[in-house]
């Protein structure tokens, strides 16, 4: 198969997705190119199609579809597409990508925008655009951006700094080195020549200074400054409040962005000199700060250290009292806060907008359904408590913060007594033993040598494992000599490299790991199966099942809102102060139903209950993770849960060392 641009996998991946003809104007809008770019790719896409056993078909007023004509040939195509899909920018088929759109559209022009010539710029009526508007207030209002609708006309009110920080939002769904689509195009244009050379000045100040944003936010940065450069230019200029000058000018990143500024004079015309200017910068490196950064020293910025601080506090006891997850380590607690002290600054200084559009997160987020719950608590605290806007992004911290924590415990361990054999001579046994142990060493309490034929007088319950080279334990004629023996181990085959030991790991020195002291919700797993209709009919069968009363459903129906789908399986946690024992039902729908707009096939009720231990807590990510993604055979689980939870855990405890 013939390669494929970046742009032609783009538009075929959105023709194969769509469930209705597409037009080109969708297209463009998606990938923030104009539909002229879009009508002249068509012709190579239809024949791309044609070879890869389809037909490009296009009706007027319609749009574009696929018709497939051979199955074997369609099939391959959208394989390798999907392959390759996770390498391309993210394409948004549906609303979100008007959204962006006309978001760029309002920010970017000085007069109001009649809503009659969007209508018409989108081919779409007026009626089905009025709720798109209305999301596009919402998005803007993220940004501390009002949308005025003036007798049909759209304008946007706001201060500067924020509307350059939705700018530098927005310019990432738009594909700059092409002909844009719309009058976003004159604050974002510049040669790519000179936006390496800003990005470049600016990193350089940054290496040689204490702080670090993180990857993503450098690329927006480098934008802003590019967007900043062009409406200083116009006489477009933050203005600033005193006190906010102040405060921030007392930050060690003022003086970064005063390097900064300087470093950027002979290429931005001297743009960023006065003092508000650079007070913004500051502020927007603030918030742009990489969480490994400790910051409470080091920023003087104490108003948002104390709301840090109280935040951390609060988030700990939501996330004990109502999940059962109780992070105890100091430096938990510290990496914690230094999650939320950009977060927090952006919303003390009015930019907690940024970050909005990072869809791509969304995938890290929602690895692992108790990374997740944690997120989500934390979440709602910042929303309740702090009015925090909460993005994609965050979330995606908050769960590989809680992952990390998991992955760092580990199960009970009991070193294992090793008894070695090999054929050749008794010492050769001990030195490929002890080469085991140095690779292993936390997994072996000792090894005892010993002949192969000292095995039959050997008391083998001394030991936990036995290896044996050439004799395949309780298999007949096997090995050198054809003995016998039922040994509590598998045989392995000892040698001297990597993959060897790794294979001697993965058989047996796993055993050192006691997790069957972390079997506790094995006990508390049922299989249910259950029709179903609706959530709201979900919410009534908890409440009944769980509660023996409707007292709950109201409180289990607003979980079950806020609650997305993991590979067809709707996961609900229970908050302990209404169900505090460990609960672990995994509920299979007799029909697939749908769970918002995901379609499902089970249902998994959770709660993590008090007390819980570390360990205990890594079992159950571990258990959860297998569950949603339907590794774990249900007739197995239903007839022993025990066991087949154990397989799981010991099975998670295994690597590829190949």
């Amino acid at each position: 198969m013939e390669t494929l641009s970046r742009r032609q996998q783009m538009i075929l991946l959105q023709l194969i997705s769509a469930k209705k003809p597409i037009t080109s104007a969708e297209i463009a809008i998606s990938l923030g190119v104009s539909r002229r770019t879009v009508i002249s790719e068509m012709s190579q896409t239809s024949e791309i199609l044609k070879k890869s056993g389809a037909i490009l078909l296009s009706k007027r007023n319609e749009g574009y579809s696929i018709l497939e004509k051979d199955s074997k040939k369609y099939s391959a195509l959208q394989e390798k597409l999907r392959s390759q899909e996770a390498l391309l920018p993210v394409i948004d088929t549906g609303n979100n990508a008007l959204i962006v759109y006309i978001s760029r559209i309002l920010l970017s022009f000085e007069k109001p925008v009649k809503i009659s010539q969007l209508s018409d710029k989108l081919f779409i009526s007026i009626s089905t655009l009025r709720p798109i508007i209305l999301k596009v207030k919402h998005l803007l209002e993220s940004f501390h951006l009002t949308v005025i609708n003036d007798d049909g006309a759209l304008s946007i009110q706001g201060n500067e700094e924020q509307i350059r920080v939705a700018m530098a939002e927005f310019v990432e769904l738009q594909d700059t080195d092409t002909e844009s689509i719309d009058s976003f195009e004159q604050w974002v244009n510049c040669s790519m020549r000179k936006r390496q050379n800003i990005r470049h000045a600016f990193l350089k100040v940054l290496r040689e200074s204490r702080f670090g944003v993180r990857d993503s936010a450098a690329q927006r940065i480098a934008m802003y400054l590019v967007i900043a450069e062009k409406r200083i230019s116009a006489g477009k200029k933050i203005v600033l409040e005193e006190n906010i000058k102040n405060e921030i000018q007392n930050s060690d990143l003022y003086l970064v962005a005063s390097n900064i500024a300087a470093s950027l004079s002979s290429l931005c015309n001297n743009c960023f000199t006065d003092d508000n200017e650079i007070s913004f910068l500051a502020i927007y490196l603030l918030c742009s700060l990489d969480c490994t950064c400790s910051l409470k020293q080091e920023t003087k910025l104490n108003k948002i250290t104390l709301m840090v601080d109280k935040a951390t506090k609060d988030i700990l006891d939501i996330e004990n009292e109502q999940a059962g997850i109780n992070i105890k380590k100091q430096e938990d607690k510290e990496q914690l806060k230094n999650i939320l002290f950009p977060i927090l600054a952006g919303k003390y200084f009015d930019i907690d907008g940024c970050e909005h559009f990072d869809f791509s997160y969304e995938k890290t987020y929602q690895k692992s359904p108790l990374c997740m719950e944690f997120s989500i608590l934390a979440a709602k605290v910042l929303k309740e408590k702090y009015n925090c806007h909460i993005s994609s992004f965050d979330l995606s911290i908050f769960s590989c913060f809680m992952l990390a924590i998991i992955t760092e415990t580990s199960y009970p361990l009991k070193p294992l007594r090793v008894l070695t054999t090999h054929s050749l001579t008794r010492n050769n046994a001990l030195i490929q033993a002890k080469n085991l142990k140095k690779i292993f060493p936390s997994l072996i309490e000792s090894i005892t040598p010993a002949e192969l034929y000292e095995l039959r007088g050997i008391d083998l319950s001394s030991f936990d494992i036995v290896l044996c080279e050439n004799v395949q334990p309780g298999e007949k004629d096997q090995g050198m000599f054809g003995y016998n023996y039922n040994l509590p181990a598998s045989h392995i085959m000892l040698a001297g490299s990597g993959s060897d030991f790794g294979a001697i790991y993965n058989s047996v020195l796993t055993l050192a790991f006691k997790v069957d002291e972390c079997l506790s919700y094995a006990n508390y797993c049922h299989v249910h199966k259950i029709d179903y209709i609706s959530t709201l009919q979900i919410s009534q069968i908890f409440s009944l099942f769980y509660f023996q009363n409707n007292d709950y459903q109201q409180l289990i129906n607003q979980s079950i809102q806020d609650l997305p789908v993991f590979s067809n399986t709707a996961v609900i946690f229970f908050p302990i102060s209404i169900f505090p024992e460990k609960l672990l039902d995994l509920w299979i729908l007799n029909k697939p139903g749908k769970w918002k707009n995901h379609k499902i096939n089970q249902i998994l009720a959770v709660s993590i209950g008090k007390n819980v231990t570390d360990f205990e807590l890594k079992a159950l990510e571990t258990i959860l993770y297998r569950i949603v993604r339907q590794e774990i055979p249900i007739d197995k689980l239903k007839e022993n849960p025990q066991q087949t939870l154990k397989s799981i855990l010991e099975d998670s405890l295994k690597f590829n060392f190949l």
